[in-house]
Formats: C-alpha cells, structure tokens, sequence
C-alpha cells in the first residue's frame, strides 16, 4: 500500500509540477503539530488558470525538526519552493440579541439576577452589533477559495474605517470602541512598505477597485507608475519570448533567402523616435481606467476572461497579482485534512508519508 502511494504521489506531484510550470504564484504557509507533537510547515501555491480560473494546491508539509526560529521556518518554506523548480464574537452577539427573551427567562428561572442585562445594556448590544457587522461581511469576503482577495484587503480597510467614524447618537462605550478599533485598523498596512504597493497593484488589476478611491493623488499615481514600469518588463519578456519562437529554421537556398540575407533586419526596425511599446502600454492603461467598475460582488475573473483580449498586457500582470490571497485561511484549512490523517490510530506515520498523504487528499480532486 505505502509503493502504491508513493507512485500515486510522484506521478500527481510530476503533473502538478507541469500545471505550475511558467505560472505566477502566490504562496501561503502556515505550521501545526501533530497529535505526537511533531511540527510541520505546510505551503500552498494559488495561480490563476488561462480560463481565469483561481485554482489552489498543497505543495509540500514538511517537518520542521529545528527551533522554531524565523530563519528556521524560512529555510523550511525555501525547500520545499525548490523542490517545485474564528465562533466569532460578532456571531455570538447576533445570537444573544435575537435570543434576549430566552436570556432573560432562563436568568429569571435560575436566579442569576447578577447576570441580567439592563434594558440600557441590551440597547447597547444592539449597536455594538451594528459596529461589528462590516467586520463580519469582511471577513467571510476574505475567506473565500474561490475569488481573489487581496486586491480587496486595503478597499476592505478604506470601508471599514468609514463604518468606524463616529456619530452623534453613538453612546459613550461605542464612540470609545470605535475610536480604538479605527486606531488599531489604520496601523496594518504602513504606506512606506513594500506590502502597501503590492496591494494596492493588486486592487487596480481588479476591475472592482480600478479606480482606487481609497487612495490620495500621490499614492494613486504611485500605482499607476508600478504597474507601467511592469508593463513595460512584461512586454519585454514577451517579445523575447517571441523571437525566439520566430527564429527561422533552417531555410533551403532560394532566391528569397538571399534576398532576405542581403537585406537582413535593416527595414525591419523601428523608425527613430516611435514608442510602440510605450503607446500602447499607455494605451491599454488609458482604456481600462475608464472603464466603469462591475458591481462589488462580481467576481473579477469573470470580467477579465471576458475582456482579457482587449486588455493582454495588463491581463498578464492580472493573473499575477489577483493570484494573491489575502489571508492564511487556505493553508489553515489543510489542518483539518492533517488531523483526519494524523489521528490518533496513525501518529507514528513518518513525516514523508504525512506528506504524501496530505498532499494527495488536498490536490486529488
């Protein structure tokens, strides 16, 4: 049975290696331990297909045998890239809140008088539900293996923040909860990172967030001078790509190869002073950012495989940056694969077959 896996495991890893070959990738990792207490990374990649689809696979779960050090985890997650050449409180507050009258009569039954809420309190449940509601749409919206996400964590961030300003009939306790919850949210993403840039490239390669209205003048043209400046490498790449795909075979000697070999590329090349790479770089960057925004909660794979034509340099970029995940929650999930696999009848499995099997169950679909 362990040959069997093993071959089953090679071949898939072989096919899922060819899948990801030339894709741009975007990683997410996260560590756990098993029922032995034996530590594990495990990685896993998310691309987007050429039918714009978002797909996500289980690279690798490694044993982390060393200190549990920065430097330690990295060289983990490093390995296994070269082998490949919360119930929330939100939730708990709706439920009190619709099950007020059921509070109150078992409080009442039980004589648990110091537990019984005033009316005022109840009053403020109420809205602190309402202060922690955006929180929760955010969070499912995040969530999600089926549609990017971090194109919309600084979006997220901006609607947030606008939720979390005060108003004047807000009480006393909820002004102070939203003044610490917008002081906390505002410190996540510093506009002087790398992180904030990235972001926000992934929020303008996103049709719903295009038009950046989160940001300032400056930092919107910050964007938009990251994403030319990649443009322009994209193309480069592509025409590279493309003479190389171009270059002749070898020609049988006739009248039209000597006259191609008299002439070579003289009148092939550009005219002094045209731009053709940088017109329409600046072109498609023209077309698109007029483009009217789709709805918020369409998906922005459907727009691009829809308009992926007119848009081929900036799609390139797109199937990049919208590969991103805005959170952790993918590989979290493969915990719970672990666990099923990693029981207590099977804790002695060694770290290799740990691998195999985890991987197996996440990628054989």
């Amino acid at each position: 049975m362990a040959g069997e896996i093993a071959k089953l495991y090679d071949s898939t890893k072989a096919e899922l290696m060819e899948i990801l070959h030339g894709q741009k990738i975007a990683l997410t990792t996260d560590g756990w331990s098993s029922l032995a207490t034996e530590a594990y990374v495990t990685v896993t990649a998310h691309f987007i297909t050429t039918d714009w689809e978002l797909r996500s696979v289980v690279l690798d779960t490694a044993e982390l045998q060393a200190s549990h050090t920065a430097a330690n985890v990295a060289a983990c997650i490093g390995t296994i890239i070269q082998n490949f050449d919360i119930r929330d409180t939100y939730d708990m507050i709706c439920r009190a809140a619709d099950q007020q009258a059921a509070v109150a009569a078992v409080i009442i039954e039980r004589k648990l008088s110091k537990l019984e809420l005033s009316s005022v309190e109840w009053t403020l449940m109420e809205k602190v539900k309402d202060v922690l509601r955006p929180f929760k749409v955010a969070t499912e919206a995040l969530s999600t293996d089926n549609f990017p996400t971090a194109s919309a964590v600084l979006p997220l961030q901006y609607i947030l923040l606008t939720q979390l300003q005060p108003s004047a009939d807000d009480p006393a306790a909820v002004r102070d909860m939203k003044t610490l919850m917008s002081s906390d949210l505002q410190q996540r993403y510093d506009t002087d990172e790398d992180a904030f840039l990235i972001l926000n490239t992934a929020s303008f390669l996103d049709p719903r967030f295009h038009r950046l209205v989160h940001l300032d003048p400056e930092s919107r043209d910050a964007v938009h001078q990251k994403v030319r400046r990649e443009l322009s490498e994209v193309e480069e790449d592509t025409e590279g790509e493309r003479e190389e795909r171009e270059q002749p075979q070898q020609r049988q000697a006739n009248a039209l190869s000597a006259m191609g070999d008299l002439f070579g590329d003289v009148f092939r090349q550009q005219s002094a002073g045209v731009r053709l790479n940088e017109d329409l770089v600046e072109a498609e960057m023209v077309a698109y950012r007029s483009e009217p925004p789709p709805p918020s909660d369409s998906n922005p794979l459907s727009w691009w495989k829809d308009r992926g034509q007119k848009y081929p340099k900036l799609g390139l970029l797109a199937r990049g940056y919208l590969a991103i995940c805005g959170t952790s929650v993918r590989a979290e999930r493969v915990f719970s694969t672990a666990g099923n696999i990693v029981s207590k009848k099977r804790s002695s499995l060694e770290p290799e077959h740990v691998n195999q099997l985890v991987f197996l169950a996440n990628n054989l679909r």
